[in-house]
């Protein structure tokens, strides 16, 4: 389903662009075979950003499966239950205002999540609803990287989160990434997005119609007309 497509792009003068369109003047073309092979180390690291988004989503994960359940767990499948917290009701409803959650990943690195509001809806207590969440969490190369959005949803049973809405990404190093959706498979180590993304960074920018993330991180896909654009010069 997701497939890297056509490259398409205009060239600049102070730009290297790749360009999936044969024939015009002062592009290139990449074709079928080309579009698998590694274009150079800029690209290589540029690309790494989108990376970023499963270990940055993963905190929101790691702060419900280690800090919430420190409130109050149900005996079946480590559900989080908000209506078991004293003074969580909120219009009928079991709710966490200004929540922020502090703790460390399975390595060892910190990470805090905040969130304006959670909340739970009667009858589907395995998902917990989120709005104007943000994550921050440290690297294991001492990076910083920060994830937010407007609103959340994770499926404490599937372990899915969905993130959607002015979805940002942004990491210390000049990193950027940015879209109106993601989903995140924690079990299976995925992310996905169907909405248009763009990235940027020190080496460049790229635009999408959609990616898809696999392996823990190791292969990225993009879906659609991808246009890639690779500044010259850029020192690793």
């Amino acid at each position: 389903m997701f497939w890297s497509g056509e490259l398409a792009g205009v060239t600049h003068d102070d730009t290297m662009t790749v360009d999936g369109a044969a024939g015009q003047p002062g592009t290139r073309h990449i074709g079928p075979a080309a579009r698998r092979v590694k274009v150079d180390w800029r690209y290589t690291k540029f690309v790494g950003l989108m990376r970023l988004l499963l270990p940055a989503s993963a905190m929101i994960l790691a702060a419900t499966v280690i800090v919430w359940p420190s409130f109050n767990v149900t005996d079946s499948n480590n559900v989080v239950d908000f209506e078991a917290i004293p003074g969580l009701l909120h219009d009928d409803r079991p709710t966490m205002s200004n929540a922020r959650f502090l703790g460390t990943d399975k390595d060892g690195n910190p990470f805090t999540v905040t969130a304006e509001i959670a909340w739970q809806e009667q009858g589907y207590e395995d998902l917990i609803y989120m709005e104007v969440l943000q994550g921050d969490m440290m690297m294991e190369d001492g990076m910083w990287a920060t994830i937010w959005s407007d609103r959340g949803v994770y499926d404490q049973v599937g372990q899915l989160l969905i993130v959607e809405s002015n979805v940002n990404v942004f990491t210390d190093e000049g990193y950027e990434l940015h879209s109106d959706y993601a989903l995140i498979d924690l079990d299976q180590a995925i992310a996905e997005g169907h909405m248009p993304v763009r990235g940027q960074g020190p080496a460049g920018l790229i635009d999408a119609q959609g990616f898809r993330i696999t392996d823990n991180g190791d292969r990225l896909f993009f879906d659609g007309r991808v246009h890639l654009t690779i500044y010259p010069g850029v020192e690793e």
